[in-house]
């Protein structure tokens, strides 16, 4: 496949306010949206990849982060907020959700999604720091061809915030 950029995410639960250039997404989270029904951008790729974006930390109750979507009873995502770290995992409508207290004063944080063959690991760095911290090794039915992955944003208050994402590299790995 060609390299993913920017334009090749597309919008799962478009969120009302928001906007993209080739380099940055802004948009409004608003309130009660989660996953799977929040705003989640997504691409698709069959080839074994290196993902690295940022992220802006979300207040307590919501989440950003990175995720790997197969369908809405099938996912797994690892956000942050200023106050926790999530890991989230649907498999056939039976979903895990853990919340680990991790609290940062970090404006942004730096995902890492990496993808060989089957198997892909999600982890996260403080931009200032580089060290990933790898929190999720995951696979999926079907996960051996071509998988959707990207960011989401969600919120499990009534007060809708401001979020965004940029710093996208996807760097396709060499056999």
């Amino acid at each position: 496949m060609k390299k993913v950029t920017m334009k090749d995410f597309r919008w799962l639960g478009k969120p009302q306010s928001w906007e993209r250039t080739y380099k940055n997404l802004t948009l409004t989270v608003e309130g009660m949206l989660c996953l799977p029904q929040g705003p989640l951008l997504l691409a698709v790729s069959d080839d074994d990849f290196t993902l690295s974006l940022q992220t802006t930390t979300a207040p307590d109750g919501g989440f950003c982060g990175v995720c790997l979507y197969n369908t809405d009873e099938c996912y797994t995502a690892v956000g942050r907020s200023k106050t926790n770290l999530l890991l989230e995992s649907s498999s056939r409508s039976n979903r895990t959700r853990l919340t680990i207290p991790l609290p940062t004063e970090q404006e942004n944080i730096e995902w890492h999604l990496d993808r060989k063959a089957s198997e892909v690991r999600i982890g996260y760095a403080v931009p200032s720091e580089k060290r990933v911290e790898w929190v999720s090794s995951t696979t999926m039915a079907g996960m051996q061809g071509a998988i959707s992955f990207g960011v989401f944003f969600s919120n499990h208050t009534n007060t809708a915030f401001q979020a965004g994402m940029h710093s996208l590299s996807y760097i396709k790995s060499e056999v």
